[in-house]
């Protein structure tokens, strides 16, 4: 301790000297962890209880020093010391653990208006024991960077890494990956012109293999108006080259990374089947240790259920792919909090209508690089998705409830692959695809809204996946017909050539809007499509009401009812599906919130393969109270329930968040949950009461108590826990 106290001081006084200049910064943070864990199990099928006791003592060092030498060149270094020692006690078995993690770093950067230029190191080394036998992982980082950015001429912005990842034994890893990548992009008002070349090297000389890959990727877009402004047009074309050669005389599996990826795709939402995902863009940016907002930890339990994570992925066209990679920007213990996680894998041809593939109940987690791997049997498809729900405040686990580490686990970029085995020899690949995109929009007149869009796309890969084009064309209107009355309508035909064959689908819609007053909106919208593409032949037809109202001052209400249905025209399978949503919002106080939602779908099927009638029915209710009486006090309670032909669930919860003193100097929390499930006829009930104590400005103590039980057919377990932190910044 003193050791590490002394290089810090050591360290900081280098860096900025006797007198700190204007931008200068040193912060350090000081952590300590303390945790007790007991827990008896009961396995009702083998009828044998295991008692688990287990103590855990955590610390953490933190600093990060900041200086400039010049106007333009700054330095930043510092470094993050790790070290937990665990005790754990099963079945009288005792067993010692211990993990420690050095992180150092240093960084240099020189930036002004025409240039900008960095070096940086990082290396983090992680030694891992248990009774005494272990292994030390190590990652070196180096990497350089160079930006060109000359008025009105072509910016360059080029990055060389280079990667070690290794154990210090080297007896079961040892890579080296060198990337080079550049971008070099020249934009005017109406055009943009970017290059993108990428070279990698990777090593593996555990598995004794090489892959060398080359990349060069092109883009051009045009967007302009014409005759005064009525027809807007625009247009990219992208094209990628790949060149890709694998050395190898090993035995194993080769993970080779997706690289074409038009999107990524995000959203919240428990429509699995029936949702679309938005654009996600760092989601897939490679920045693999910077957070995204997707939270997978205890902190997005929000009053109710929150809803689940759909993080997916756009090929732009069908691909293989039978991996997803998830990264975190946080390591995790499998055995309490990664093991819970489950992920469910969909794949859609439209981003719209997506189809269940399979669940992946535990993906292996890598500690030492902090990311999941989601493997499952090969698909074709042009999306893909995986679902997961965040951490539950309710897992019989105590780093699970330990809201203060796992509160916040952000996602930091999604990844997928091909896994195959490893091939013995030289084998050489290349590929080349185009990819264009044209749109128009046109006013038709000046005394009405009536516009024709016209758009074209066009995807070819050689070899392999051949060509794939859609013309669309479509007429759309938008009127007002008095001051509480609006529609609108659209037609359009697409021209399609698949891979499996070529067809034609038309779309159309209509939507009627009334307002009759400000505090009363209602909207009845119709759409359908039929498409025939080679052996396919599918129709599609919906109609909903949406009803919004303000019924009185802090009352609002919603009711949304629809149905839909989706025919096979080839086999005569249809699928009905009748659904509505109600709920209300009343706030009778400023201090109190009163919240209720009930939902409620019936799918039915019928010909096809089916001889019966194939119904389906979910129900789902919600209702909320949250009261804040005082500044200093805040209570919420929910109850949702959801009932399914095989499956009901329930779960309450009550939290009570109270700030006896001014400022927060002192916050006592107390949260209770219990959730039922059917399925298993289990019952988790949750205790935990805790308190956080601001000592000072910049130290505090939290002290949280969890008594756990939980009771299904399979199994019993009683936890206890206390768990203490200490925060100390500089």
């Amino acid at each position: 301790m003193a050791a590490i106290v002394l290089w810090l001081g050591l360290f900081a006084s280098v860096m900025l000297g006797t007198g700190e200049a204007r931008g200068d910064s040193a912060r350090a943070l000081l952590e300590y962890d303390y945790n007790t864990l007991t827990m008896e199990s009961l396995d009702k099928i083998s009828n044998r209880i295991t008692q688990t006791d287990a103590t855990t003592f955590g610390q953490k060092y933190h600093l990060d020093l900041e200086k400039s030498f010049f106007p333009n060149l700054r330095v930043s270094a510092g470094g993050i010391f790790e070290k937990q020692d665990m005790d754990t006690t099963i079945d009288g078995t005792e067993m010692n653990s211990q993990r420690t993690t050095s992180q150092p770093y240093a960084n240099l950067n020189l930036d002004n208006q025409l240039y900008r230029a960095g070096l940086s190191y990082n290396k983090r080394e992680t030694e891992q024991k248990s009774n005494g036998i272990g292994r030390t992982d190590v990652s070196e980082l180096y990497s350089t960077t160079f930006g060109w950015r000359p008025d009105e001429l072509p910016s360059v912005d080029l990055r060389v890494d280079k990667n070690d990842l290794y154990d210090k034994d080297h007896l079961v890893m040892d890579t080296t990956t060198t990337s080079t990548s550049m971008t070099c992009r020249y934009n005017t008002e109406k055009f943009d012109l970017q290059y993108h070349p990428f070279l990698q090297d990777t090593v593996d000389r555990f598995h004794n293999y090489e892959i060398k890959s080359t990349t060069h990727n092109g883009r051009l877009g045009y967007s302009d108006s014409f005759f005064n402004h009525r027809t807007t047009f625009g247009a990219t074309y992208n094209i990628v080259d790949q060149q890709q050669e694998i050395i190898a005389h090993g035995v194993g599996e080769l993970f080779q990374q997706i690289t074409q990826v038009v999107a990524g795709l995000f959203e919240q939402s428990d429509s699995f089947t029936t949702v679309s995902l938005l654009p996600f863009p760092s989601l897939i940016d490679g920045q693999l240790t910077v957070p995204t907002t997707v939270n997978l930890g205890t902190n997005v339990l929000p009053l109710l259920n929150p809803p689940a994570r759909n993080m997916g992925l756009d090929f732009g066209i069908k691909t293989e792919v039978n991996a997803l990679r998830v990264w975190i920007d946080k390591d995790i213990p499998s055995s309490a909090v990664s093991d819970w996680f489950t992920w469910d894998i969909y794949t859609s041809d439209d981003n719209t209508t997506w189809q269940f593939d399979r669940t992946v109940s535990l993906a292996p987690f890598n500690s030492f690089q902090k990311y999941f791997d989601i493997i499952f049997p090969s698909v074709t498809t042009r999306y893909i998705k995986v679902v997961v729900r965040p951490l539950r405040t309710t897992s019989a686990s105590p780093d699970s409830n330990d809201s203060t580490r796992y509160g916040d686990i952000y996602v930091t970029e999604l990844q997928a692959y091909v896994r195959s085995p490893l091939p013995d020899g030289t084998t050489k690949n290349s590929s080349t695809s185009h990819r264009l995109n044209m749109d128009a929009r046109t006013r038709l007149m000046d005394t009405l809204d009536l516009f024709h869009d016209v758009s074209f796309f066009l995807s070819q890969t050689n070899p392999g996946l051949g060509e794939r084009t859609t013309l669309s064309n479509a007429l759309s209107i938008n009127q007002q017909f008095s001051p509480i009355l609006s529609g609108s309508a659209r037609v359009l035909r697409d021209d399609i050539n698949e891979l499996t064959g070529a067809g034609v689908g038309y779309g159309y819609s209509a939507a009627l809007r009334a307002d009759p007053l400000q505090t009363l909106s209602n909207t009845l919208l119709y759409s359908g499509r039929q498409e025939k593409i080679g052996e396919e032949d599918t129709t599609q037809n919906s109609l909903f009401l949406q009803n919004r109202a303000a019924l009185y001052k802090g009352i609002d209400a919603f009711f949304d009812g629809g149905l839909t249905r989706n025919t096979d025209n080839v086999t005569g399978e249809k699928r009905d599906s009748v659904l509505f949503n109600l709920g209300t919002n009343v706030v009778p106080h400023r201090t109190m919130t009163l919240t209720g939602n009930y939902s409620e779908t019936t799918s039915t099927t019928t010909g096809g393969p089916y001889i019966e009638e194939l119904i389906r029915k979910v129900k789902r209710m919600d209702v909320g109270f949250t009261y804040r009486p005082f500044q200093t006090v805040y209570i919420v309670a929910s109850l949702g329930r959801a009932e399914q032909e095989t499956r009901n669930d329930t779960l309450k919860n009550y939290s009570l968040n109270w700030s006896p003193f001014p400022y927060g100097t002192l916050q006592l929390q107390f949260d209770y949950s219990e959730d039922l499930s059917s399925s298993d006829q289990s019952k988790i009930t949750t205790f935990r009461p805790g308190i956080r104590w601001a000592i000072a400005p910049k130290v505090a103590l939290t002290v949280s108590y969890l008594k756990s039980e939980s009771d299904s057919v399979y199994q019993t377990v009683n936890m206890e826990s206390l768990y203490a932190n200490l925060k100390i910044m500089y």
